[in-house]
């Protein structure tokens, strides 16, 4: 069967209206490895692991994802959200995500913090990974393991 070519004057872009529900629309990917942060604040503090995205639509949903890992001293409670801007996102005790306690010993832990969001805008929204201890110090990128996030727009 011979392949058909369609004439430029038929062949115009897609806008994102015309893009079915669920389809990914862009992906922004960060980054960070050789850091290892720590923070004994009883208010969560940023890792330095953001992304910024500026969503093509107002019904678009963001999901996120925050992929590292976490230390804590024995005796210690560190708990982990994504905050969209200045809003935590998170929703559990304490609005975090994701909790550790080290009851008997330290504890190394992968983390993957995820959510997805309706920010209803189409202007530049950043998304940041947070952690705060509730006690002694907890640390981020522990034994400066490689951290790796991104937010993904989807046609809503």
């Amino acid at each position: 069967m011979a392949l058909s070519k369609i004439p430029n004057n038929m062949q115009t872009p897609l806008a994102v209206s015309d893009m079915p529900t669920g389809t990914v629309l862009q992906v922004v990917h960060g980054q960070r490895s050789g850091a290892n942060d720590s923070t004994a604040s009883t208010s969560y503090v940023t890792s330095n692991q953001e992304l910024t995205i500026t969503p093509s639509a107002t019904s678009s949903l963001i999901l996120v994802q925050f992929t590292t890992g976490s230390y804590v001293y024995s005796g210690g409670d560190g708990k982990y959200t994504i905050y969209r801007d200045s809003t935590n996102l998170g929703s559990g005790s304490d609005s975090a995500m994701q909790r550790i306690y080290a009851a008997n010993g330290g504890q190394w832990v992968p983390l993957i913090l995820s959510c997805v969001d309706n920010p209803s805008t189409t202007s530049a929204v950043t998304y940041s990974f947070r952690y705060k201890s509730t006690a002694s110090t907890v640390f981020v990128n522990a034994n400066e393991a490689e951290s790796n996030y991104y937010a993904m727009e989807i046609a809503g």
